[in-house]
C-alpha cells in the first residue's frame, strides 16, 4: 500500500486546529481520532509530527477548559506558563500557514501556494529560530524552482545555506540546498556555474555516505549535460548513477534509462541506444509509468 502524503495529513491537522481555535470540542475530538489512523499510512516527516504533537496538547487543553478533563502534569499549557504559551500560538498559526501553503503547492496551485508562503513568512518573524528560517526558505525556494522563477528561489535558498553552513549537523540540508543552486544555475543557462555546485553537493553526500543522493545527483547533473550539448559527460553522469543498486531498484530508474537512450541517439550509438530501450521496456512491464512508457 503506498504512503499518504505528509502535505494531506497536514491539511487535516490545520482543519484539526481551525477546529480547536472555534472552541469545537465534538468536532476536535473526531479530528484527534481521524489524524492518530493517518499516521499509520503516512510517510516520514517530522514537521508534521511536530506539528500534531503540538495540536494535541491544545486539543487536551480545550477538553480541560471546556469538560473539565484533567491535564496532565508536564503540560505547559498552564495558567503559570504565559510566556511558553504565547510562543506556541505564534509557531501553531506559522505552522498552519506554512502547511497549508505546502498542501496548496502538492495540489499544483502554485499562485494560491505563494500567497500562504508570503503569510507565513510574516508569521516566522514571530519565531527567534534560524533553523525553522532555514527549512522556510528551503521549501519556498523549492516551489520557485518548480514554477522557474529561479532568480527568487536563489535568493531564498542562498538565504538558508548561510544558515546551514554555521551549522555542522545539518550538512545533509546543505547539500540538498547546494543541489537547488544548481538546478537555478541550470534553468538560468549558467552551465558552468550550476556544474560547480553540483559537483560540490556530491561531495557533500559522499562526505554523509549517502550513496543513493550521490545517484539522485550524479542524474541530474546528466540533465545539466544533456542541456549543455555535453552527450558524453551525460551519459558518464548517468552511469555512474545506475552503479547503485538501490537507484536501479527505484522509481528514478526509469528516468535515467530514458536519458541514457535519448543521448546514445544523439551520438549515433544506436546499438547501445537500443539495448538500453529493451532493458527500460522489462521495467515498464513490471512497474507501470505511463509517461515514460508513451
Amino acid at each position: 500500500m503506498s504512503k499518504v502524503a505528509s502535505e494531506i495529513v497536514a491539511n487535516t491537522l490545520n482543519d484539526w486546529y481551525i477546529a480547536i481555535k472555534k472552541q469545537e470540542v465534538e468536532e476536535s475530538k473526531e479530528y484527534y481520532s481521524k489524524v492518530k489512523k493517518l499516521f499509520d499510512d503516512m510517510e516520514e516527516d517530522q514537521e508534521v509530527l511536530a506539528y500534531y504533537s503540538l495540536l494535541e496538547e491544545r486539543h487536551k487543553m480545550l477538553l480541560h477548559s471546556s469538560r473539565g478533563e484533567p491535564l496532565q502534569r508536564h503540560s505547559y499549557f498552564t495558567e503559570d506558563n504565559q510566556e511558553f504559551i504565547r510562543k506556541t500560538n505564534d509557531k501553531l498559526e506559522y505552522n498552519f500557514y506554512l502547511f497549508e501553503a505546502m498542501y496548496e503547492a502538492y495540489n499544483k496551485n502554485y499562485d494560491r501556494a505563494i500567497n500562504l508562503y508570503i503569510l507565513a513568512e510574516r508569521k516566522l518573524a514571530d519565531i527567534p529560530d534560524e533553523i525553522e528560517a532555514a527549512e522556510f526558505y528551503s521549501k519556498i525556494s523549492y516551489l520557485y524552482t518548480l514554477i522557474k522563477q529561479s532568480v527568487v528561489s536563489q535568493h531564498y535558498i542562498k538565504n538558508a545555506m548561510t544558515i546551514y553552513k554555521r551549522r555542522p549537523d545539518y550538512k545533509s540540508k546543505l547539500a540538498v540546498s547546494t543541489m537547488i543552486v544548481a538546478t537555478n544555475y541550470a534553468d538560468m543557462e549558467r552551465f558552468e556555474e550550476s556544474e560547480e555546485h553540483y559537483i560540490e553537493a556530491i561531495e557533500l553526500a559522499k562526505e554523509l555516505n549517502d550513496d543513493f543522493f550521490v545517484a539522485q545527483l550524479h542524474h541530474n547533473l546528466s540533465i545539466l549535460y544533456s542541456d549543455w550539448g555535453q552527450s558524453q559527460k551525460c551519459i558518464d553522469s548517468l552511469q555512474k548513477a545506475l552503479e547503485n543498486d538501490d537507484w536501479r531498484k527505484s522509481s528514478y530508474f526509469i528516468n535515467s534509462m530514458f536519458m541514457m537512450i535519448k543521448e546514445l541517439f544523439k551520438i549515433g550509438e544506436k546499438e547501445s541506444a537500443l539495448n538500453f530501450h529493451i532493458q527500460a521496456q522489462e521495467r515498464l512491464a513490471s512497474i507501470e509509468n505511463k509517461i515514460y512508457e508513451a
